[in-house]
């Protein structure tokens, strides 16, 4: 019998139909099925272990950033960070909805100074466009040899488990749309942003690229504007 509160809420898919697929799509795989499901187990498990470990990291990132401007307190940011996850976590009791009504407009706002930020920045050095032609990438390597630069590809995937975890909130086409036409060009205008002060700040900003890139004096109020908006953003 099917149950209609095995729907999910939003996406409007239903469990019995999904069943129903999943029986006939097994079926039809013979003797492939058994390689498939190791592999897909193993990608299951690499998405719960970045789960686990990309909180920790990322809001650990995010609390270094009082470090740039307090000095006297780097040895307090992990104890800091670990009181923010124990909250974190506590919260979830209350239900993850409830939290991500709470937090979807401080996102927002997040994205906005990621957005504007990085604008301002690329006034600094307009030429960071040419960083869109993917020749200059291919030269790069081949002329320092230092693929171990490939490394930081990881970030393009870590978080990737946040859009699996919303499928039970928003359906597919309101994440695609949502990260297409507002989440990824705020982050492309941030991190190119970075990079134009990179080129004109060089050493200045490499202690910590991200707090050091950001427009006046280190501990103005945008400093701290930016500081308490990555720890909201983080921690959602």
């Amino acid at each position: 019998v099917h149950n209609d509160d095995d729907d999910r809420a939003l996406t409007g898919d239903s469990a019995f139909m999904r069943s129903l697929s999943t029986r006939s799509s097994s079926e039809k795989l013979g003797p492939i099925k058994w390689p498939l499901l190791a592999w897909t187990l193993f990608g299951t498990a690499l998405s719960i272990a970045d789960g686990i470990l990309t909180p920790a990291v990322s809001v650990t990132s995010a609390v270094a950033g009082i470090s740039i401007a307090k000095p006297n307190v780097i040895n307090s940011i992990t104890p800091i960070s670990i009181a923010f996850l124990i909250a974190l976590f506590g919260a979830q009791r209350f239900g993850v909805h409830r939290l991500s009504l709470a937090f979807a407009p401080l996102t927002m706002i997040w994205l906005l100074l990621l957005g504007t930020t990085g604008i301002y920045n690329i006034t600094k050095y307009p030429g960071i466009f040419r960083a869109f032609d993917p020749s200059r990438l291919v030269l790069f390597f081949v002329r320092t040899k230092q693929y171990d630069y490939l490394a930081g590809i990881l970030l393009a995937v870590t978080g990737c488990e946040a859009v699996f975890a919303n499928l039970g909130q928003f359906n597919k086409l309101s994440i695609r749309l949502g990260f297409s036409l507002f989440v990824y060009p705020m982050l492309v205008l941030a991190y190119l942003g970075q990079g134009a002060r990179i080129i004109t700040d060089g050493d200045a900003v490499m202690s910590n690229i991200f707090y050091s890139t950001i427009p006046g004096p280190v501990g103005g109020g945008l400093y701290w504007i930016v500081y308490v908006f990555a720890i909201l953003a983080t921690v959602r």
